[in-house]
């Protein structure tokens, strides 16, 4: 990777990989000033105390970064210029990227005392500038990390020791992410518990409420029942004593009605008036209006007894729409208590899930510890092996080497008893030759001792022949070597 700014050729940088993660706590805590104007190949190239405190400042542009030196008091006017040295400018130290006065964010505080319109918005051109400050600082931050690797590869010396670092990293990432999901799980489980227990709690109170509420309104609701079905039956029963005296007195008024008739119409026939009848005419009228009043006055305490009857029903669909709300309040408690149940349900499989990431964690732990052991024992075996089959080859090399030895001789000596064997067939021939001659001989009569000795002596040429031939056959038996 190529960029504006490359460390000079011969700077090595110190530390450690947790060197990087040691920068942000403690920046000047090794101070390696420089000597000399070049950036020897055995400086530091980063620095650390240097007089001269160099911070990242980019144009407006944002091309190339640019280093802008800030004199201390009291120290002398000096200035370098970071890439002689090979550096970022920002290596100062700190492990921030710097921000001027302009990059500064804004300060709520300053701008209520100053500006009092700017709490109410910010403003596109604002946006915009808090905009390009961040996009510098990505860029710095970007170019830091780059510098960064690039000293942590010089400080591994490799590639590969660099990707097993990351491998690590990556490792050890992947470790804590496990740990926070199993402290997750674990908080989630105790929270569900805590819940359960809140539920429970709750669900037995509404259901000691309920269950009082409720045998209150049973009871309640018997003995307003019973007072009603009481006065109804006495209201009842005052009706019909009612309709039955106003029965009686309406058939006696029409009775008295009817004999006053008569009798009127009587006195008329026989033309008589009298003022004893007309007494008796106002004293039964006057009972007849007394009967009216009184009929009147039981008329209207049916209508009295009607209108309780309707309120005492009023009175028993109030009762029956509590109980409705009772009903409804019972059938809340039973969702409660399903509710109850799911979260139950849910702690549950929170503890299992719990238990199998323990179980599937101290299964990983016995199968690492149970592949090592396999390892070492496949280890183990393959030394013994190798141990033993060097031995063995060892062995049979020696074993062949002893045989081929051993056929090289035999080879020797059966070309002797070839040699030795062809020199007797010679011999024989040539026994035979002068047995052939003995023969001719003995025909002289002179010379039969002769050919007596001849055939002995060739007799004794054929047993040594025969006694030559069975060593040769005992050297080919010799020849073969086992494998």
């Amino acid at each position: 990777m190529t960029t504006p700014l490359t460390r000079a050729a011969g700077g090595s940088a110190p530390g450690s990989p947790r060197s990087i993660a040691s920068d942000r706590r403690a920046p000047h805590t090794q101070p390696s000033p420089r000597s000399g104007g070049g950036g020897g190949g055995g400086s530091d190239a980063r620095a650390w105390g240097d007089d001269v405190p160099r911070r990242l400042t980019l144009s407006p542009g944002g091309a190339s970064p640019t280093a802008s030196s800030h004199r201390r008091p009291g120290s002398a006017s000096t200035s370098r210029n970071p890439s002689v040295y090979g550096e970022p400018a920002w290596l100062d130290g700190n492990d921030e990227p710097y921000i001027s006065a302009q990059q500064q964010p804004y300060s709520s505080a300053q701008g209520d005392r100053g500006h009092p319109q700017r709490r109410a918005s910010v403003s596109l051109q604002q946006s915009q500038k808090r905009l390009a400050e961040l996009e510098r600082s990505e860029f710095d931050l970007k170019m830091r990390l780059h510098f960064l690797e690039e000293r942590l590869r010089s400080t591994l010396n490799g590639e590969e020791t660099l990707d097993l670092h990351y491998q690590n990293i990556d490792l050890n990432h992947q470790v804590e992410e496990l740990k926070q999901e199993l402290k997750q799980a674990r908080n989630t489980g105790a929270q569900a518990t805590r819940d359960n227990e809140q539920l429970r709690v709750k669900n037995d109170r509404l259901s000691k409420e309920l269950a009082a509420q409720k045998s209150d309104r049973e009871a309640a609701q018997a003995a307003a029942e019973e007072r009603l079905s009481q006065q109804v039956a006495a209201l009842e029963s005052r009706l019909r004593k009612e309709q039955a005296d106003h029965e009686v007195t309406r058939l006696t008024c029409e009775e008295v009605v009817q004999g006053m008739r008569d009798e009127l119409q009587r006195s008329t026939e026989a033309g008589r008036h009298s003022d004893d009848f007309a007494d008796r005419t106002r004293v039964l009228m006057s009972t007849g209006e007394r009967r009216e009043h009184t009929l009147e006055a039981m008329t209207m305490n049916v209508l009295a007894l009607k209108a309780e009857l309707q309120q005492t029903a009023t009175q028993l669909t109030h009762k029956d729409l509590e109980m409705q709300r009772l009903r409804q309040m019972e059938q809340e408690a039973a969702m409660l208590k399903q509710e109850l149940g799911a979260r139950s349900t849910q702690v549950t499989s929170l503890q299992n899930e719990v238990r199998r990431l323990k179980r599937e964690q101290r299964r990983g732990a016995e199968a690492t510890a149970a592949a090592l052991r396999q390892l070492h024992e496949v280890q183990s075996k393959a030394e013994a092996v190798t141990v033993m089959g060097a031995e063995e080859v060892c062995r049979q090399s020696a074993a062949l080497s002893n045989a081929q030895r051993q056929l090289q001789e035999k080879e020797r000596e059966y070309q002797q008893m070839k040699a030795e064997l062809e020199s007797t067939g010679a011999d024989v021939a040539e026994a035979r030759g002068e047995l052939r001659r003995s023969k001719e001989a003995s025909r002289q009569g002179e010379e039969g001792r002769m050919v007596h000795l001849a055939a002995r002596a060739t007799e004794e040429r054929e047993a040594m022949a025969a006694e030559l031939a069975q060593p040769q056959r005992y050297i080919f038996a010799s020849c073969h070597v086992p494998g």
